[in-house]
């Protein structure tokens, strides 16, 4: 891993009411995995899932990868105060360029199950009952993305007690794929606050906070929309070919009507001085997932190969060709709207340093529960991939059901506290401490031996 980083900064009071802040910098990033020896390159890897955790019997490693990024940024953000109101605009932008190589050693990687020999470390995939073979068309790809920003707000004293904060964002987000079709998503983001001293006194503060907050999309599903990317998976049983899937031929296309993907989040609170330099607090925060963007499999009627919608799904989106999947699932059902549903009740007791001693302490009771993890990978998902992941490749009853339930993200329970003391000859004395109850569990299995589906189902209610 290597890289460098380097920004310039420039701070401008023009007037003591209009101040203004810029940056310009540049990222430079590269990641490498390459075999130790030179020589493993030729030899593919063979997982045997046979043992739990899955165990390489195999002398390839797997993965040949390497990834470069460059990232260009600027932003300017400006204050202005003119009576009672603070008012802040500003804008920004990103331009990135990412050169990655994600490939297999030896050309493919092997899944195999049902050793039949004396061996139980054999690595010839031929000594298997079942054998899954996954190779790449092309796993070099160049992929460009930019994105941009807008914003204003202004927080206006209503009166001496009374606050009032609104503003608007604007995004875009864009995947320049070197070839084929480019996705261009914007979104505008409304905010609105207010704040209160209910007592009048500068002691207590009562707030609530409503907003939008839309994906800064990633570059990570550019690859699938660049033209030579296929990907091969073929199933053997019993030493017969059962089947060869193509995955991509057509090359991941953005479904019209496509918006980006944003969650939907309230925020109420009290504070109160009880002491001097003591304040206790109590918030409620409920968010709520609005739309999800990520990619949806569909069956092309002509070749019988496996391609992606770039789209919403759950919602009234359902090209006509979806329904070609009935003719290869058996259990063929339309996603469902995607559910993802946060609340969580904190309670706070802040202590600033005085009389030698400080404590900042803060109890959070949260639930998290819905039908989808999220876009970065979770326990029934099994790609790390922003937007891409495997939740809706395939509209498929067994892969839908017990979904909904307490998602592995889900933490009841959260306590912190850090406290110090200082002692008259100088010595400071301080602790830490962070406890969290366990996260739901789930009964799982790996689905299936055969057929275009993968990944995992749940053989119980979630969590």
């Amino acid at each position: 891993i290597s890289g460098y980083d380097v920004g310039l900064r420039w701070y401008a009071p023009f007037l003591p009411n209009f101040y203004m802040e810029t940056q310009l910098a540049k990222t430079n990033s590269k990641g490498e995995i390459y075999p130790w020896e030179r020589e493993w390159y030729a030899y593919p890897q063979v997982m045997s899932y046979d043992w739990y955790p899955a165990l390489s019997v195999g002398s390839g490693t797997g993965i040949l990868y390497q990834d470069a990024r460059v990232s260009t940024q600027f932003d300017a953000k400006v204050t202005l105060l003119a009576k009672r109101h603070e008012v802040k605009f500003g804008l920004g932008g990103q331009e990135m360029k990412w050169d990655n190589f994600n490939g297999y050693t030896g050309g493919a990687l092997y899944d195999v199950r049902g050793n039949m020999t004396a061996d139980p470390f054999s690595a010839r995939p031929q000594d298997y009952a079942y054998v899954f073979r996954s190779s790449l068309q092309n796993p070099h790809t160049k992929e460009h993305g930019r994105y941009y920003a807008a914003f204003a707000q202004d927080t206006w004293s209503l009166t001496d007690t009374l606050n009032l904060s609104y503003g608007l964002r604007w995004e875009r987000s864009e995947l320049r794929p070197r070839s084929g079709q480019r996705a261009s998503l914007d979104s505008w983001s409304p905010r609105l606050g207010l704040t209160w001293d209910f007592t009048g006194n500068g002691k207590s503060k009562l707030y609530a906070h409503w907003g939008q907050y839309y994906e800064r999309v990633p570059m990570a599903a550019t690859y699938m929309m660049d033209r030579g990317h296929e990907r091969y998976y073929d199933v053997y049983a019993m030493g017969q070919h059962v089947s060869h899937n193509v995955f991509g031929q057509v090359p991941m296309t953005v479904l019209s009507g496509t918006k980006n993907q944003y969650s939907e989040e309230f925020l109420v609170g009290a504070e109160y001085e009880i002491m001097p330099d003591a304040v206790l607090g109590l918030s409620c925060l409920y968010r709520s997932l609005g739309r999800v963007l990520e990619n949806v499999g569909y069956v092309d009627p002509a070749t019988g190969t496996f391609s992606f919608y770039l789209m919403n799904p759950g919602t009234g989106q359902w090209p006509a060709v979806m329904n070609a999947w009935a003719r290869v699932l058996p259990d063929y059902e339309r996603f469902p709207n995607p559910i993802r549903n946060y609340s969580a009740y904190t309670l706070t007791f802040d202590k600033r340093f005085s009389d030698r001693w400080h404590l900042n302490a803060s109890y959070t009771l949260s639930f998290l529960k819905g039908n989808y993890e999220g876009g970065s990978g979770g326990y029934s998902v099994d790609i790390l991939g922003p937007n891409i992941s495997s939740a809706y490749d395939f509209p498929q009853h067994i892969l839908i059901q017990n979904r909904y339930g307490w998602l592995p993200q889900d933490v009841r329970h959260n306590l912190k506290v850090q406290g110090s003391y200082r002692f008259d000859w100088g010595l400071v004395v301080g602790a830490n401490l962070w406890w969290h109850s366990g996260r739901p569990l789930s009964r799982q299995m790996d689905y299936p031996l055969s057929g275009p589906g993968y990944g995992t189902i749940f053989v119980a209610p979630r969590g």
